[in-house]
C-alpha cells in the first residue's frame, strides 16, 4: 500500500470511526481476530497434518511428516523475530532514584503496566517502547527513553507533563482497548519490518503474502485509533500537571527541538574548520539548551509550528491541534499560537531527577558520539580542504571564461563551506548570466522561500524542468506549502515526488533486466569514454580472445537518462562447464572498474542472453574487442 493509498483509507474510515466508535472498534478487534487466527491457524494445520501422517502412515508417514515439520519449525522461526530495544544507556536506579520513584507515582495514578528499564539518549524527545518477548503474541518489556537534552530543556513539571503523556500511552484510565491497539499496532509493524529483513523461502511460502497484505491495511485502519490515543496521552497529562502546564512542556520541547538542530548545524558546519570533532558536544548542548531560544526565535518557530497542518505521515497530531485540545485558545480569544515559554527559575529536570549522575551520562554520551563520528569527521574534513582548493582555482579565473556548470560549482562550493552570502552573490550573477540553467533556479528559489518570498515558487518550478531535479524540488514546495497550513498546494507537491519515486524504482528494475528482446542503439559517447571502457576490458584476463560490445539501450522508463550496456562474451572451451557463480563475480569486478560518468551496465553474453551477441554484432561501432 503506497502513501496515497494509506491516506486515501485512513480519510475514509475518519468518518465513521467519529460516528460510531463502538462498532469501529468492533471492527478494529476483529481485524486482530483475523490476524491472530491466521497464524495460530497455520501453525495448528501444520503440525495436525503431521501428527495424521506420522499415526496414520507409521514409517511412510513419518517420511512424509518430516518436510511439514520442518515447515513449522521454520515458520515458528520467523514468527519468533527478535524485536530489539531502542537504543540508549541502561540507567541504574541508585543513579537517579527521583526519577525512578516519579516513574513509579505516576504509572500507579495512571494504572500504566511497570516500566522495566529506562534508558538515557542524545535526543530532544522522551517515549515508551514495548518489545514483546513472544513475537505478536506478546508478554511485553516495557522501555522509557529520556532524551538528556529534554532533561536540560525543561523544567520538572513539564518533564512530568511529558512523562505522564508517555506512560499515559499505556494507562488503564484512557481505555484499555485503545492501549491494547496502541500495542499490538507497534508490534505488528516491528514484524513486518524484521519479516522484510530476514526473509525466508519458507517464511515467505507460509506468511509472506498475508504480512504483505494485512499488515498495511491493519495498520491503515488503526491509524485512526492511534491518533486518538495521543490525544488521550495528553488529556492523562493535563489532570497530572493541569493543561497550563502540559501546554508550556508542548510549547517549548517544540522550541528546544529547534535550539538543537541549530546546534548541531553549527557542529556539522565546524568540520569545515577543525579536523577533529569537539569532545564536549553534548555538555555544550546541554547548555545551549538551559538558556533558551530568544524570544524572537521562539515565537517564529511556534507559529511555523502552528499553521503546519496535521499529517498522515505520523499519528501525532500537528502541535495546533494538540494545543487545541489542551483549551488554547481560551474561548473567544484569536486562533493565535501561544507566546514564547518564559524561562523557568530554578532547577531544570536534569537537575532535579538525575541529579550527579546528569554530568555522568554527558561525558558517556559525548564518549560514545566521538567513537561513532571521528573517522567520518576527519574524512570529511579532507574532503572539505579539497574543495576549498578547487574554490580557490575557480576564483583566480575571470568569471566569463568559466562555463555554467563550473560558475554552478562556485556557487555550490560556496554554500557547503558556509560563504552562504558569496553563494548568493554568485547565484545572483548565475542566473542573470544563465537564466535557464536549472541548479541555480532551484537554489534562489529554495533561497526565497526561506525568507518567505513566494516569488521562490516559480524558480523552482522551473528549475525542475531538469528530471533530476524533480524530487529536490518537491520536497522544497512541499515543505514550503506545509508550514503555511496550505495543504491542497503539498499534497499536490507530494504527489508528484511518489510518482517520480515510482518512475526512478521502474527505471532501476527495467535497466537491470536484460532479455532477449532488448533493442539497441549505437552509443554517443566520447572517443575518451569509449577508450577507458576498452582500457578495462583488456586488462581482464577471462576476456582475452572473446568479444566486448558497447551499445545504447532503449528504454521505456525515463528516456532522458541514456541507458548504456557493456556486454560481454568470453571465449568458451567446449570441454569447461559453465559456471554462474563466477560469471556473476566477473561481472560484478568489471561494473567496479568501469570509468564514469557515463552509468554502464555489464552482462554477460551467455546462457539465455548468449542470442543477443549477433544483435550486438549488427549495432555500429559496438564492438570493443
Amino acid at each position: 500500500m503506497d502513501a496515497a493509498a494509506f491516506r486515501a483509507l485512513v480519510q475514509r474510515l475518519e468518518p465513521g470511526a467519529a460516528a460510531r466508535p463502538g462498532l469501529y472498534k468492533a471492527r478494529v478487534a476483529a481485524l486482530a481476530a483475523l490476524g491472530y487466527g491466521y497464524l495460530l491457524g497455520m501453525l495448528v494445520l501444520l503440525t495436525a497434518t503431521s501428527v495424521i501422517l506420522i499415526v496414520a502412515g507409521r514409517g511412510l508417514g513419518v517420511k512424509a511428516a518430516i518436510p511439514l515439520l520442518v515447515v513449522v519449525g521454520a515458520a515458528l522461526r520467523a514468527l519468533w523475530v527478535p524485536v530489539s530495544p531502542p537504543e540508549g544507556m541502561a540507567l541504574r536506579e541508585a543513579d537517579a532514584p527521583q526519577l525512578f520513584a516519579l516513574v513509579r507515582t505516576l504509572g500507579r495514578r495512571l494504572r500504566a503496566p511497570r516500566v522495566h528499564t529506562i534508558l538515557v539518549g542524545s535526543d530532544v524527545n522522551a517515549s515508551v517502547t514495548q518489545v514483546p518477548r513472544l513475537g505478536v503474541f506478546g508478554w511485553y518489556k516495557n522501555y522509557l527513553l529520556v532524551g538528556l537534552p529534554l532533561l536540560r530543556a525543561v523544567s520538572p513539571e513539564e518533564w512530568q507533563a511529558i512523562l505522564a503523556h508517555e506512560l499515559g500511552h499505556l494507562s488503564g484510565n484512557h481505555g484499555r482497548f485503545g492501549s491494547w491497539i496502541y500495542r499490538l499496532r507497534a508490534t505488528w509493524s516491528r514484524l513486518l519490518e524484521q519479516f522484510e529483513r530476514r526473509r525466508t523461502t519458507v517464511g515467505t511460502l507460509v506468511f509472506g503474502q498475508f504480512f504483505e497484505r494485512f499488515i498495511p491495511y491493519f495498520t491503515a485502519y488503526t491509524f485512526v485509533l492511534a491518533r486518538a490515543h495521543e490525544y488521550e496521552a495528553d488529556a492523562a497529562a493535563a489532570d497530572v500537571v493541569g493543561a497550563e502546564t502540559a501546554r508550556r512542556a508542548l510549547a517549548r520541547s517544540q522550541v528546544a527541538g529547534h535550539v538543537a538542530e541549530q546546534f548541531w548545524t553549527g557542529v556539522r558546519q565546524s568540520v569545515t574548520q577543525t579536523p577533529e570533532p569537539p569532545r564536549d558536544a553534548h555538555r555544550r548542548l546541554g547548555a545551549a539548551l538551559g538558556a533558551g531560544a530568544t524570544p524572537d526565535d521562539a515565537a517564529a518557530w511556534l507559529r511555523q509550528a502552528w499553521t503546519s497542518p496535521t499529517d498522515y505521515a505520523d499519528t501525532h497530531p500537528a502541535l495546533a491541534d494538540r494545543l487545541r485540545a489542551l483549551g488554547w485558545p481560551p474561548a473567544g480569544a484569536a486562533p493565535e499560537p501561544p507566546g514564547p515559554p518564559r524561562p523557568w527559575d530554578g532547577t531544570s529536570a536534569a537537575q532535579t531527577y538525575l541529579g550527579e549522575a546528569a554530568e555522568r551520562i554527558e561525558r558517556a554520551l559525548d564518549e560514545r558520539w566521538l567513537r561513532e563520528v571521528a573517522e567520518a569527521w576527519r574524512k570529511q574534513h579532507g574532503e572539505f580542504a579539497k574543495a576549498r582548493e578547487r574554490l580557490a582555482a575557480l576564483e583566480q579565473r575571470p568569471v566569463e571564461s568559466l562555463s555554467p556548470a563550473e560558475d554552478w560549482e562556485r556557487v555550490r562550493l560556496n554554500a557547503v563551506l558556509g560563504e552562504e552570502e558569496r553563494a548568493d552573490r554568485y547565484a545572483a550573477a548565475l542566473l542573470a548570466r544563465a537564466p535557464d540553467y536549472a541548479p541555480v533556479q532551484v537554489y534562489v528559489g529554495q533561497r526565497l522561500l526561506e525568507r518567505g518570498d513566494t516569488s521562490g515558487i516559480a524558480f523552482v518550478e522551473r528549475g525542475m524542468s531538469d528530471p533530476d531535479l524533480i524530487l529536490h524540488g518537491c520536497g522544497t514546495l512541499f515543505q514550503f506549502h506545509w508550514s503555511r497550513g496550505e495543504v491542497a498546494e503539498a499534497e499536490r507537491y507530494r504527489e508528484r515526488a511518489i510518482e517520480r519515486r515510482r518512475e526512478l524504482r521502474e527505471g532501476e528494475a527495467e535497466r537491470n533486466r536484460v532479455t532477449r528482446d532488448v533493442r539497441f542503439a549505437p552509443h554517443d559517447l566520447s572517443a575518451e569514454q569509449v577508450a577507458a571502457v576498452r582500457e578495462v576490458v583488456e586488462r581482464i584476463p577471462e576476456l582475452e580472445g572473446g568479444a566486448v560490445f558497447l551499445a545504447r539501450r532503449l528504454v521505456q522508463y525515463l528516456p532522458e537518462r541514456p541507458c548504456y550496456v557493456v556486454g560481454l562474451a568470453p571465449k568458451t572451451r567446449w570441454w569447461r562447464r559453465r559456471n554462474e557463480k563466477q560469471e556473476v563475480q566477473l561481472r560484478h569486478r568489471i561494473a567496479e572498474q568501469l570509468p564514469g560518468p557515463a552509468l554502464l551496465y555489464v552482462f554477460l553474453l551467455t546462457g539465455k542472453l548468449k542470442g543477443l551477441r549477433s544483435v550486438l554484432e549488427r549495432i555500429e561501432g559496438a564492438r570493443l574487442m
